[in-house]
This record gives structure tokens, sequence and C-alpha cells, in this order.
């Protein structure tokens, strides 16, 4: 299953998600903060990544040293690279923090 998938039925589960068990505020915000923390890793994994990347210096005159640079950079920053795939990933974690936000405070509020 694609990650836009995922991201496709937690959308209906937020929006449409029954409130059937029982839950408190103080689980719900230590789920939510969770996710975030999760989200921050990853934030932070990319900024490392990219710093990585600029610090490439000067690979000399081998055509193969050029082109294994290139095709670095290009798993990072390509349409399928590691910056899109963690793109990809972070949008579902927001979804994911709404989602159980959302789903929470049906379950928080039915009583």
């Amino acid at each position: 299953m694609a990650i836009s998938d995922l991201t496709d039925n937690m959308n209906t589960i937020k929006d449409n998600g029954k409130a059937d068990l029982k839950l408190s505020e103080a689980t719900r915000d230590k789920y939510l903060q969770l996710i975030n923390d999760h989200r921050a890793d990853m934030d932070f994994a990319v900024r490392e990544i990219r710093q990585t990347l600029e610090s490439f210096g000067n690979v000399g005159s081998f055509q193969s040293a050029h082109q294994v640079k290139d095709n670095l950079i290009l798993d990072v920053k390509g349409p399928l690279g590691v910056e899109a795939t963690i793109d990809n990933y972070n949008n579902y974690l927001d979804t994911l923090a709404e989602t159980v936000k959302k789903a929470a405070n049906r379950l928080i509020n039915s009583g």
C-alpha cells in the first residue's frame, strides 16, 4: 500500500470515525507528542542529509567519481529521492496527528 493510500484512509477515519472506546486527554496528548517528536526527528534527518550533500567537495577528474556524486544527489533530491519520500511521510504524520486529535476528542467528548 502506498503512503498516499494510507493518508487517504487516515483522512477517512479522521472525518468519519465513531467513538467506540474510552481515552483520556493525557493519553491523547502523549500520543500526539510522540508523533510530533518523530516528525521532528525526520526533519532533523533531512537537514543532516542536506548538510552532507553540501559538504561534497571536488571529487577530482574521474568521470566515475562525478557520476557517483550526481547519483547520490539524485538519490536525495530526485523525484523518488530521500527528500520527497520524507516529505510524503511527514504529510502522513501530519494527517495521523490530526486524525488522532479529532478521533481522541470524539472519544473524550463521548463520555
